[in-house]
């Protein structure tokens, strides 16, 4: 089954970080598993000089937003954005197309 993971934060008050990324349950529910047992804490950056730090696997984990949907959305998102959009910041990989088409 598809979900649809959303991503929000901010930065500094300056500006707001926002993406999505399309991914099965099964693999986000590894990332959120390996992401418990990480070492914390962690930082993502994205910019020349910007970037978000975690101090725990809470703080991280509340930015996102999973929400399932059906392989008819999940191939529309992917054929019109790709697999990932805007600011995805996922700590254990970077946002690059997976294996998998519905």
């Amino acid at each position: 089954m598809p979900v649809l993971i959303k991503y929000h934060d901010n930065y500094a008050d300056e500006f707001d970080l926002q993406g999505f990324a399309i991914r099965d349950a099964e693999s986000w529910n590894q990332h959120v598993e390996r992401m418990k047992n990480a070492a914390w804490p962690q930082a993502r950056w994205f910019g020349t000089n910007e970037g978000v730090e975690f101090d725990e696997f809470d703080h991280y984990i509340n930015r996102f937003t999973v929400k399932e949907i059906t392989e008819e959305q999940a191939n529309f998102l992917i054929k019109n954005f790709g697999f990932c959009y805007g600011h995805f910041l996922e700590l254990d990989k970077p946002c690059k197309e997976p294996s998998y088409i519905w």
